[in-house]
């Protein structure tokens, strides 16, 4: 029996030291999740794969532009997406006359929008569940209201997104 536990525990710990870039999808298919919105012109989706000492990482991004308007939708996975995420972990929310910041669930979803009221531009986290994973999908904006902004975000596959980094 001690045999065995001493074989098992060698097995976890050599899986929990394999590099999570294995298990991370081609920013190729992460790519293909970031849709035509209509009404909006779009330029190709690119991305790419990373490795360095900090960790793995994937990233795929593609813009939108539409009188004036401009999105940048992105799907992060690996360390850079728990960063992104660190600043609405809290769950605090703040509105003055510049800025609002806040989080919220949608469709089991953890949400953050950070929005400059002036300029009519922000970011929109949403944070991907998959586990074993961090992941996050972001859309920046200029021009167009959270509201705006928000309802866009929701046209993405957000289920299918956080299926294709487990």
């Amino acid at each position: 029996m001690k045999i065995f536990c001493t074989f098992l525990s060698a097995i976890i710990i050599c899986i929990s030291f394999m590099p999570a870039y294995a298990q991370m999808p081609g920013y190729a298919e992460l790519a293909n999740l970031l849709v035509d919105i209509q009404g909006w012109e779009a330029s190709d989706a690119t991305g790419m794969n990373m490795s360095g000492p900090m960790g793995d990482m994937v990233n795929a991004v593609r813009e939108y532009e539409k009188d004036g308007k401009s999105l940048s939708a992105q799907i992060i996975v690996g360390i850079a997406a728990q960063g992104a995420w660190a600043p609405f972990e809290t769950g605090y929310s703040m509105d003055s006359s510049e800025i609002l910041v806040k989080t919220m669930d949608i469709s089991g979803f953890r949400v953050g929008i950070s929005h400059e009221k002036k300029e009519d531009s922000g970011g929109i986290v949403v944070l991907l569940n998959a586990e074993g994973s961090s992941g996050i999908f972001t859309l920046a904006y200029e021009g167009i209201s959270y509201d705006e902004a928000l309802s866009i975000a929701q046209r993405f596959p957000w289920k299918s997104i956080e299926e294709a980094i487990k």
